[in-house]
């Protein structure tokens, strides 16, 4: 084996001394060159690319569910302190076994939740109205509960024509 590494080192040496002082610039260039690129591609093909979990979570929330992805290994980012970003191809698996956990489970009513309703092309004035009983009827209800002699409230509201 030894002499097998000899002999393929003399050649090489050979093949080298054979050529010209311009000849094993290019030779170097071209080497380095593919080196560089090797290096290059290796870096961008091994670099991660994320996708939006969840966006617009209250802090609470959003703590849970870092904790939940902490104790899965999950690598994730945060951006803009309420957007919380998981490697490509991984959202729609871990947005289903978030789902079966307790994690994004609010206690009472979650304005997020039906914000996007109301700000909706296909939302008429008639569902904008229920819309806006339910909210503040819910904000109401947890003003109601907040206190320590009241364990749980119905509140409905009824709002005037105009």
């Amino acid at each position: 084996m030894r002499n097998v590494l000899e002999s393929m080192l003399n050649h090489i040496k050979a093949f080298f001394a054979r050529l010209t002082k311009r000849e094993r610039l290019r030779f170097g260039i071209i080497a380095g060159s593919i080196v560089l690129l090797a290096v290059v591609l290796a870096f961008l093909l091994n670099r991660t690319t994320y996708e939006i979990l969840y966006e617009g979570l209250p802090a609470g929330q959003a703590g849970k569910v870092l904790e939940v992805l902490d104790g899965m290994e999950v690598p994730y980012r945060t951006q803009g302190g309420d957007t919380i970003l998981v490697p490509s191809g991984m959202v729609t698996d871990l947005t289903m076994r978030l789902a079966t956990t307790d994690t994004l489970r609010t206690d009472g009513f979650d304005p997020y939740i039906y914000s996007g309703l109301v700000n909706n092309m296909t939302t008429t004035e008639q569902d904008r109205r229920v819309y806006l009983q339910y909210t503040i009827g819910e904000f109401l209800k947890q003003v109601f509960v907040r206190n320590p002699n009241i364990e749980d409230a119905l509140v409905m509201i009824t709002l005037p024509e105009r």
